[in-house]
This record gives structure tokens, sequence and C-alpha cells, in this order.
């Protein structure tokens, strides 16, 4: 709508002064109950009554700016200058509008003036500064633009309400987001009045296609209050979502038990406090949650925490990522890929195109510190509010909010390649699903994840009652896969991705073997040197998880046995199986404690191969150290 008013010359009188002061406050009142069309028209009637009052236009330019109207906003604050050269809101209002537009020189000029300008509190003062001293850096990233084409990803997901902040489980087959839905409820009087309310919702994808979104099942969702920003662990286990009552917004947890979602819980401190807490992301392990809040020790509004708990589910005091991440503003929306290094979140204190534009940091292996944030580029930030993202396993696709044309209405959730340089390390998973050999029911059993470097465990978890777990598999380590069940003998196997990022997802249909005499177990991470029997400090979990099996099982006897290839002659094929079945016998009799009696030690050879020699697959998979219950 094209600003016609007259602007009067005579001087007003104090009546039509009051007149003004009316149709202004009762603008306000329309404003806030998001009346836009009565409260600009209450806006054109004061201003028309005094024109000098600075207020009305403020609060006409701050409707325009919900509504997107740039090009009226200028015109505005053209005007309201005409009158009130040294209106700071007025030549901020303007600036802002014209970055929009893509109207640099006069936004940097616009900006040099309300910074020129006496009297404002100094924090206002500061902002004029720091948008004045991006503009250089706004021309930079407009001249160097990243590809970006995103795509809406449809009906299914995507409605007339606001629809943001979506989360994916590991394999990617089932998306979480927030909707926004207005209710029609009735206020005091029984007038019927928009209300909105924040639910949590959920698709999962067949055939490569999203289903219908729909509620969240279970008690998380509520009818009077706001639920979102949600975000789940990596193998399923549990999600933490944010919810909000009035100024105030705390963190829930929610746990996945028995098929359901149990009744969640405030998180209570260290977490929570009485200042907001929102936004978070957890760590490929489950064990690290990054977070927004502006309670003491930001180094401005809100930045973004982190803390780490304990296997009892006790929570570290949350520490600020620092100066590298937050800023003086607002930093928040962080989002930790599954690779565990690289850090996305949006932020209006480091430079960038608008107000929160979207950054990302990776973490320093060396110190575990993180590098400098890095503003993800143009056109992908825009002069406007970016509200975060979150990025695929791999690597390739980051999701986002967007209010587009073409789109479903208000905020849609969309797609787009991420460019090359914001990738982070893709990563593969574990999807597994364990039995009873012999019954094939379903097993609750423990799974766990264990550094083979290092020995520290990496991950451990439950499968469901449907015996299904996922696990994420970050690359640069080589992991122990150790699933256990009470009365069970435990299954082993390697996942080597220390030199490399894996992709491929590791899919398991496990079938453990209750404890019997004559079961075995193939003990895939013994290792020994090539042609020699001295044990690799790497094979010591996997040795220490056999010593805790033999001692919950105290009954139970074991024979070591040592198998090789046929590479060499049968005789010196004999010898080196039995010397490395000795050399397990002797860890687990006097660095892990159990007794001799219970164990004995046995070389084979290549005499009992479980796969063709012909190959080095095959030459590597009857390379073996087994254990067999013999009592």
């Amino acid at each position: 709508m094209f600003l016609g008013f007259y602007i009067s010359g005579y001087a007003q009188t104090e009546v039509e002064k009051d007149k003004a002061e009316s149709y202004f406050n009762k603008a306000r009142k329309d404003a806030y109950g998001t009346d836009y069309k009565d409260a600009a028209e209450n806006c054109f009637k004061a201003i028309d009554l005094n024109p000098k009052w600075p207020e009305p236009y403020h609060l006409l330019a701050q409707i325009y700016e919900i509504q997107h109207r740039d090009s009226e906003i200028i015109i505005l604050n053209t005007k309201l200058l005409a009158l009130v050269p040294d209106d700071f809101d007025g030549l901020m209002g303007r600036a802002d509008a014209e970055v929009k537009m893509r109207q640099y020189d006069s936004a940097e000029n616009d900006y040099r003036a309300a910074v020129a300008v006496t009297g404002i509190p100094a924090k206002y003062h500061n902002v004029a500064e720091d948008r004045l001293s991006k503009m250089s850096y706004i021309r930079y990233l407009v001249a160097h633009p990243v590809p970006f084409n995103p795509e809406n990803l449809g009906a299914n997901i995507n409605s007339t309400d606001d629809e943001y902040f979506p989360t994916f489980t590991v394999d990617g087959e089932t998306m979480y987001f927030t909707r926004r839905k207005l209710e029609g409820k009735k206020d005091f009087y029984g007038m019927e009045v928009d209300n909105y309310n924040e639910d949590i919702m959920m698709s999962t994808k067949e055939n490569g296609v999203w289903q219908p979104a729909h509620d969240i099942p279970g008690p998380i969702n509520t009818p009077d209050n706001n639920e979102g920003a949600m975000c789940i662990a990596p193998d399923g286990s549990f999600l933490i979502y944010t919810s909000c009552v009035k100024d105030n917004c705390d963190l829930y947890i929610s746990f996945f038990v028995d098929g359901d979602w149990t009744k969640p819980v405030n998180m209570g401190e260290p977490i929570n406090t009485e200042f907001n807490e929102k936004q978070t992301s957890i760590s490929a392990d489950g064990r690290t949650i990054y977070f927004a809040s502006n309670r003491p020790g930001t180094l401005g509004g809100l930045d973004i925490w982190s803390s780490t708990r304990d296997d009892n589910w006790n929570f570290s005091n949350p520490v600020n990522l620092g100066p590298n991440i937050n800023t003086k503003e607002d930093d928040q929306a962080p989002f930790i890929h599954p690779d565990n290094q690289t850090l996305y979140f949006i932020s209006t204190g480091h430079k960038g195109m608008g107000r929160n534009d979207i950054f990302y940091a990776r973490r320093n292996l060396t110190g575990g510190q993180w590098d400098s944030a890095i503003n993800i580029g143009y056109p992908i930030n825009t002069p406007g509010d970016e509200p975060g993202l979150v990025i695929d396993r791999l690597g390739d696709y980051a999701y986002f909010s967007s209010e587009r044309t073409g789109g479903y209405g208000k905020l849609d959730i969309y797609r787009f390649k991420l460019p090359k340089e914001a990738k982070p390390h893709p990563v593969a998973y574990l999807k597994a699903h364990v039995t009873d050999v012999e019954t094939h029911k379903p097993l609750e059993a423990n799974l766990e994840l264990i550094d083979l470097e290092t020995g520290k465990r990496f991950l451990k978890t439950l499968c469901t009652k449907n015996g299904d777990v996922e696990a994420v598999l970050p690359g640069g380590k080589d992991y122990m896969v150790n699933v256990s069940d009470s009365g069970y003998l435990f299954f082993s196997d390697n996942i080597p991705i220390k030199n490399y990022h894996a992709i491929d997802p590791y899919l398991y249909n496990i079938e453990l073997k209750p404890i019997k005499t004559g079961q075995t177990i193939n003990l895939k991470n013994v290792f020994f040197p090539s042609d020699g029997f001295t044990l690799e400090d790497r094979s010591k979990s996997e040795l220490n998880k056999l010593a805790a099996f033999l001692k919950s099982n105290p009954n139970v006897k074991l024979e070591i046995g040592g198998h090789t290839d046929n590479t060499g002659s049968p005789a010196h094929n004999k010898d080196l199986s039995t010397k490395r079945a000795k050399a397990v016998y002797d860890y687990l009799t006097t660095a892990a404690g159990i007794p001799t009696d219970r164990l004995s030690y046995v070389g084979y050879g290549d005499t009992q191969p479980i796969a063709p020699n012909t190959t080095e697959a095959g030459k590597a998979k009857n390379r073996r150290t087994e254990v067999k219950i013999v009592q």
C-alpha cells in the first residue's frame, strides 16, 4: 500500500495531540492483538493529527517489518526523517530495509548517520556501529554467492501453519518437527480469538516419500503449553525439547520405553535455571547436549552452552562454548552434526547478511576447542532472519524453515544441497535386530561401542522390546561392537573406520546363543602382529569383556582355540595358533584374574577353516580366535 497521507503545515493544538495519542494507543492494542490492518489505520490517523510525533511511524514500521513490506518501510521512514532528520529509529529502520532491498550505498549512509546521533543509550549506539561495520562484509558475501536451490518438502510435511526446527533419526527415515497450529479459542467474554499452540509432529519415509505428518504419540504434546525445538538421541532412546510458559523456557526430557514415550520431566538443575534454556542438540554418543541460554556467564544475550552426563544421568555444570562461537549478541539454535566435529548455529553477533545468519565451526581435534565461526554464505543467508538448520548424516543436505513464494503458507520446511566448504564429515551408522538363535524371539539386549585405541566406551544403549537398536558411527575410530544379554553368549564384531569416514550403514541380524555346552564365540577384536603371537593392546577391550562374562557366569568353563589360514606349513600353523591361544589364556588368568581351572587352550592351525583360503578375505576370516563352552 502506497503511503499517501497528507502532512499538514500548521501547528497542532493540544486537542489534536490528545486525539493523536488516543489513536496511537488504539493502534498499539490492535498490534498486540495482531490486528495489523486496524493498527495501521490508527497509526495513519495519529500521524495525520501530529505528523512530527515519531512513535506512530515507529509502530507502523514494525507492522510493515512483520509483513515484509520493506519498500514501504523506506517510504515511511523517509517521510519521518524529512520532519525529524536525526530520528535514530527512523535511520536504523530505513537502513535495515535498504539492506534487504540491496540498496547498500543508501544503507551505509543511514547507518553512518545513526552512529552520529547523540543522546542514544550506548547499547543502541553500539548496534548501529556494528551494522555499519558489517556493510563491507555484506558486499563481499553478495559478490561471492554459494550454490543454493531450496526444495520444499511437500504437503505431507508443510501446511498453512508454520513448520520449523526439523530433526531426524540417524537412518533419516523418521522426521520430527515443530508446527505452530492456529486454533480458535474463546476469550474471557466468549468471543472467538486466534490462538497459537506449538506441538511436535512426526513423519516416516516410505519408499523415499514422506508420509502425512501427525502428532508425536504419547504425553509430550499438551493443549495449553508450547512444545517444540526438539532433538532426538541418535539411538532413539530419548528426546529433549523446549517448553515455554509465558516468557520462560525450560528443557524437558522423555525416554522411549517399551515402545512408548514416557511422561516428560523438567530437566532441572544444572541444565534449567530461572533464565531461558532452549533449542537443544545431542551429540553422536548421546552424552553431551548443546543448547542456548541467557544464564549468567553469557558473553552477550543468548549463548550456546554444553553439558555432559555420566552413566547415572547426572549432567555436568554447563560450559560456555567461548568467544569463537558466542558473541556479545544472540547465538542460538545449535546443531552438532553426528561427526561430532562440526557445529551449525545462528548468530546476530558474527558478521553476516542480516540479524540472524547461519554459521558453522569445526572442533579443533588437537585441543578440543572450537575454531572461528564461518558464515555459510549468501544467498543461504539473507538480510532477514534465518531460523537455523540441521544436516543429514552424510552431510549432503541441509534442512531449514523459510517463508517463500510458492510455499504452502507461512514457514515451510525446505532442504538444499550444502556447499562443499560447509559440509561435515559423513558418518556411518549401525542398525541391528537382536534375537534368540533358537526361539527367534527379540531380545532387549545391551549394545556397546568401544574405541579400540583408547579402550573407552563410546556408546552404551539398549535394544527396544522389538530387539532393534541404532547407533551413529563417526569416522576416525576403530570400534568394537559388543552385544550382550543375561543368559547368552555375547556377540562381537570389529568396525575398522579409523582412517576414513564411513558412509554405508552396518546392518546386523544378530542371533545370541544361550549359554550351553558346545556354543562358540568368534572374538573379532583379538589382534596379533603378522606371524606373531604377542597380543596387541587393542585386544584388551575384547578380553576384558570376556573376563566380565566369565565372572558373571562362574560355572562356565571355556576352551580357547587358535586358528590360522593355510599360509605356511601345517606344523608352523599349529605352533603359531597354539601360542596365540596361550597368549589369550595368559591374559585372562593373570591380568583378568580368571582361575586356571576354568580355562584351557588349544591350537588348531589351519584344520578348521570357516571360509575358502583362496582369497585374502577368506584367509582373514580363518585367522581367528574362538572360545567354546566346555562346561
